[in-house]
């Protein structure tokens, strides 16, 4: 929650709530609390999210695993891996997908590509071909080797 005296506002966007929800379905899935997760993983579902491919994604196909409905989350995984390639074509083209960086935040091609392959990666965790997650998270610790998320998911693959 947000408090008041703060004087900052949910993001319009839901933030990272997805991924929250979709860790604190994990957490009450481990305590044999099934009823409670899934509230969660439902959670996780219906978040209000930006409308760009992300990592949040990513715990959304997830929650829908875990929810078991497959076919959602094998759209939602397909698209990161297709949004992961396009964006990587529109690197090798020069139209990047940052044209519109706000406040000089603008990440150099390498890292764009970094997180394009971390999306795709995370693609392939969602669908189980954890050799070619491996692979693509690999080619993003190469571009970038301060990817703690990138880092993060291929210890979890190790």
């Amino acid at each position: 929650k947000y408090p008041e005296n703060l004087e900052v506002a949910r993001p319009h966007h839901g933030g990272r709530d997805c991924e929250i929800y979709y860790l604190l379905g994990n957490v009450y899935d481990e305590w044999g609390n099934a009823e409670k997760a899934k509230e969660f993983y439902e959670k996780t579902t219906t978040t209000k999210r930006h409308e760009s491919r992300s990592a949040l994604d990513f715990y959304q196909g997830m929650a829908y695993m875990k929810l078991g409905r497959k076919d959602k989350a094998a759209v939602i995984f397909d698209a990161l891996i297709k949004h992961g390639k396009e964006k990587l074509e529109s690197l090798k083209t020069g139209t990047t997908l940052e044209f519109f960086a706000k406040f000089g935040k603008k990440k150099s091609v390498e890292d764009q590509k970094a997180d394009a392959l971390y999306l795709m990666g995370l693609g392939f965790i969602g669908k189980g071909d954890m050799e070619a997650a491996k692979k693509k998270l690999e080619e993003a610790l190469k571009l970038n080797a301060n990817h703690l998320w990138g880092k993060t998911h291929l210890e979890d693959l190790e």
